[in-house]
């Protein structure tokens, strides 16, 4: 199959994040090539490890994750957005990718 989607993020309290290479939406199977702009921004993730399929990760993605200790990404990325790992300081100034 040559369906694609993006992952947008979750809101609940998730620690851990792991994006698997496909999922399955009503009985079809999807390849996860990206995550979206702002997806985890904020979250209290402390490891993520991203699937093969993913090819780009959008601006934002996991900016002011301060728990984030961890980060295991793909050897098919090809993208990281802007701001996508920052912390924003209480100065308004940004550090990190």
């Amino acid at each position: 199959s040559n369906s694609t989607c993006a992952l947008d993020g979750r809101t609940d309290s998730v620690s851990a994040l792991v994006v698997s290479k496909t999922v399955i939406i009503s009985g079809k199977r999807y390849k996860i090539m990206q995550i979206s702009d702002d997806a985890f921004s904020g979250s209290v993730l402390k490891s993520v490890t991203i699937g093969n399929n993913v090819q780009k990760i959008g601006k934002r993605s996991f900016k002011n994750c301060k728990s984030l200790k961890k980060i295991n990404l793909p050897n098919s990325l090809t993208s990281i957005g802007k701001g996508a790992f920052a912390i924003e300081e209480e100065n308004n100034k940004e550090y990190g990718l």
